[in-house]
């Protein structure tokens, strides 16, 4: 595995802190991890599903009764197999959503609104299962946790708001809003062993600040945690958008209370980003029934340009009210994983690396190429400011590669999308950079063949349709 092995041998070099000496920001080694290790699956499987919602509102919607959990034909397994088939190395559960249900045997008696309470076959500790799959299928374990959005506490922004009172809700005051949750949280990441990622979608309250930043270090101090500003040196962000499309350029430094969705190139703290998107269309994150998938030419360039533009990655899989996953998301899933494989994990067609201001690959003899991928050894910071790429051709003439999008980050990857080409060499030349630049592969990949076979393939299947 091309990128993967030479992943782990970067990794093994990393100094454990977060400065390691140098006046630029350095990654931590989970957030290094994190990103070398890009991609990530997301499940959205809780109350919402079972009520066909994408999640509850604080004093809009009274949360859903507890007889509305009905996981009749839950495969976990089956989720570990959809995130494995699209790449992804890790994946994220919905442990609580915006409705407030804990899907896990939560032990907590107070203010309760949780598998435990559900009775009879559906009270299936989902949170158990999932983590059994996942530490089964090799893939990293991580939760999402909602402080911001609980429905059944009438909370939103992370605040107890006035009034509430709607069937199945329960009056809580702040106070005892906040102990609930840190109970909770104390399950669960003490229960089920070190996670890989956190997710604190919408933040979290000032109020828990401290009491957050506490039980972070104490339960998971390697998790790296989106949201996670003010909580812990291994925080990554949101990029600003779930349209699957990062905006380039993005950098992997930022302001530590003020981290924006691109980042800046002279941000004082390390705080990568992570693009968030959905198989399903119209950014459906739980299933909708009739919505059907995006197309793998959609995928792939969701993959190129989020990916491509120095951020990590995470797929949204929304299995079905009972637990299942539809086919056509696993197909969907397959495509995306498939174009990966081939043309990302791969020999590329010829690769360098270098430490000049100007670094030249040239393949043994002229080849066809259509992408050009640049990644900075990112343990050293990032230090390219302005670049330029330019390819000689086989016919003696020369052309310039991606100018449309202005030459700036590089960090852990930028991918050049490029018309099919006859090139002799490809010439990455720095025009600023902060220090010495690192540049650990600079290589030319020949994929479109590999996207027109995924494409016909699609057009000819009826499993997504």
């Amino acid at each position: 595995d091309l990128w993967m092995s030479w992943g782990r041998r970067r990794l093994a070099e990393v100094a454990p802190g977060p400065h390691s000496g140098s006046v630029l920001p350095l990654p931590t080694r989970p957030q290094l991890q994190w990103q070398l290790r890009q991609s990530s699956c997301f499940v959205h499987y809780n109350m919402a599903t079972m009520v066909g919602s994408q999640g509850c509102q604080s004093g809009v919607v009274a949360p859903p009764p507890l007889s509305a959990w009905q996981p009749v034909a839950l495969d976990t397994d089956l989720w570990m197999k959809t995130c494995k088939a699209m790449g992804g190395e890790r994946i994220i559960y919905t442990a609580k959503h915006g409705c407030g249900f804990a899907a896990w045997r939560s032990n907590i008696t107070a203010y309760n609104y949780s598998v435990s309470d559900v009775k009879g076959a559906a009270a299936i500790d989902v949170v158990a299962a999932f983590v059994s799959s996942a530490r089964r299928a090799g893939l990293g374990v991580g939760f999402y946790y909602s402080d911001a959005t609980n429905s059944y506490c009438n909370v939103a922004g992370g605040a107890v708001q006035p009034g509430g009172g709607k069937p199945g809700q329960l009056l809580v005051t702040q106070a005892q809003y906040d102990d609930f949750v840190v109970a909770h949280l104390t399950e669960l990441w003490g229960s089920y062993g070190a996670l890989d990622e956190i997710w604190f979608d919408g933040g979290y309250h000032k109020t828990l600040a401290l009491r957050l930043r506490t039980l972070l270090s104490q339960l998971q101090p390697d998790a790296v945690v989106f949201g996670g500003a003010g909580l812990t040196t291994n925080a990554i962000r949101w990029i600003g958008s779930e349209s699957g499309y990062a905006p380039y350029p993005t950098w992997s430094t930022t302001h530590p209370m003020d981290p924006g969705s691109a980042g800046s190139p002279n941000g004082t703290v390390w705080m990568p980003a992570e693009t968030d998107f959905t198989l399903q269309l119209l950014d459906r994150w739980f299933y909708s029934p009739g919505i059907g998938v995006r197309s793998p030419k959609e995928l792939r360039n969701m993959f190129e340009t989020s990916f491509g533009s120095n951020t990590g990655l995470i797929v949204d899989i929304a299995p079905y009210p009972n637990g299942s996953v539809p086919a056509a998301q696993l197909t969907a899933a397959g495509t995306l994983g498939k174009f990966v494989y081939n043309c990302y994990e791969q020999r590329p067609v010829a690769s360098v690396s270098g430490s000049t201001s100007s670094i030249t690959v040239k393949p043994p003899s002229p080849a066809m190429i259509d992408r050009v991928v640049i990644r900075e050894e990112e343990s050293k910071g990032e230090r390219v400011r302005l670049f330029s790429l330019k390819a000689a051709l086989a016919n003696g003439s020369s052309v310039p590669l991606c100018p449309e999008r202005g030459g700036k980050a590089i960090g852990n990857a930028f991918i050049c999308v490029a018309l099919t080409m006859n090139v002799s060499s490809v010439t990455l030349t720095i025009l600023e950079a902060a220090g010495v630049p690192h540049i650990s592969q600079l290589a030319l990949l020949s994929c479109s063949a590999v996207a027109k076979q995924i494409d016909d393939e699609w057009t000819s299947s009826v499993s997504w349709k």
